[in-house]
């Protein structure tokens, strides 16, 4: 009885001092989480040994990162691979679909993306930006001359339509007179001419009379706009001015208008026919509904296979910047000891399980033979 009573406590001894060591050794490993001192010296074995390492942990932890998982050329073949580009597009593409389906209008949008975007300061920017690119202009062209400036061909097909020019002029100098806003302008033109003219000129007026005048002249003057001599004498006047303002440089051009502030006003031009309000305030769908099926049928794969291809081949400089080593050391070291020690203890609650119960089978395996020794020796 005494036998088995020995053999049994020094089993149970031996596997509770096994079982413990092994769960206090399982402890040690993140407990403390701080040293402790008795006075000024300081405890054995304290802080844990992961919160003692935790910067040579987190150096580690940055080196293998930087070194084997997250590579420029890992990240290279991520990004030009096929099915993460399609996988890109189609992310792009349900963005288009969503925006059109909600029928946001413009301004909507971009005041998704900065709550602060007001309209009147686009307005102001472009307008701002019309008027500085045109006074850029300006200023770089100015002491050239406008045939210089202008392309050739543009230069060619201004003067092949002269004659046209020359023929609208007429044609508009003709309705006008036609009309019964002309008709009267030559009445009280020839009327106030006689006045002028003495008793001759009172004998025709009276005799006529301004609507008669009026009907008279008018025959005439419709038949010299339309002679082929007259035709020619104004299609070589405007092309005699044509030939003086291509010999110009701009700034004389702008001299002879006599407008200091032509490029405000081209920019106002231009911004109204741009008509910003309309723009923003259409639902993008219909603004852009000739346009939805091409763009996500080809300008989004497109798009997305450049700018992923770009950022291939600048994914080592990227890298650099990122600074990724550091990025994941700093993360690492100021990352809470408890929450590690709860994170791994979930994940590894089995087997650090297993590691306490093998300590004390292990242990009772020793109390079992050292029972055996001490009743042999006994």
């Amino acid at each position: 009885m005494n036998v088995a009573f020995i053999i049994i406590m020094m089993v149970l001894i031996g596997a509770l001092i096994g079982g413990m060591t092994n769960y206090l050794a399982i402890k040690m490993l993140f407990r403390p989480y701080e040293p402790v001192y008795i006075g000024k010296w300081r405890l054995p074995f304290t802080p844990g040994l992961i919160p003692k390492r935790r910067e040579e942990l987190a150096a580690q932890l940055g080196k293998v990162v930087t070194d084997y998982l997250v590579t420029s050329d890992s990240l290279e073949r991520k990004v030009v691979d096929p099915q993460f580009q399609q996988q890109m597009v189609s992310m792009i593409n349900r963005q288009i679909d969503d925006v059109v389906d909600r029928k946001l209008t413009t301004i909507e949008l971009l005041q998704k993306i900065n709550p602060n975007f007001e309209l009147n300061q686009v307005e102001q920017e472009v307008d701002q930006f019309i008027s500085k690119k045109l006074h850029q202009l300006y200023e770089q062209y100015k002491n050239q001359s406008l045939e210089d400036i202008l392309p050739h061909d543009v230069a060619q097909n201004i003067e092949r339509n002269l004659p046209e020019l020359s023929d609208y002029v007429l044609t508009q100098i003709e309705g006008f007179l036609l009309s019964e806003e002309g008709k009267q302008k030559i009445s009280d033109s020839a009327s106030k001419f006689l006045q002028t003219q003495g008793f001759l000129g009172n004998m025709v007026s009276s005799y006529l009379g301004e609507d008669g005048l009026a009907e008279k002249i008018t025959p005439a003057i419709t038949m010299f706009l339309n002679s082929d001599e007259t035709k020619h004498s104004v299609e070589n006047l405007i092309r005699k001015e044509w030939e003086k303002l291509k010999g110009q440089n701009l700034d004389e051009i702008r001299m002879n208008l006599g407008n200091p502030a032509i490029e405000d006003q081209v920019s106002d031009i231009l911004l109204n026919e741009l008509d910003i309000t309309s723009v923003a305030n259409n639902p993008i769908g219909e603004l852009m509904s000739d346009y939805i099926s091409n763009i996500k049928r080809t300008w989004v794969p497109n798009l997305v296979k450049q700018l992923l291809l770009q950022l291939s081949k600048q994914m080592p400089v990227l890298l650099k910047q990122l600074d990724l080593y550091d990025l994941v050391k700093k993360e690492v070291e100021s990352f809470d000891v408890s929450r590690i020690e709860r994170l791994v203890l979930e994940i590894t609650k089995r087997e650090m399980n297993m590691i306490t119960y093998l300590g004390a089978f292990l242990g009772g395996m020793i109390g079992l033979i050292q029972g055996v020794i001490v009743i042999l020796i006994a």
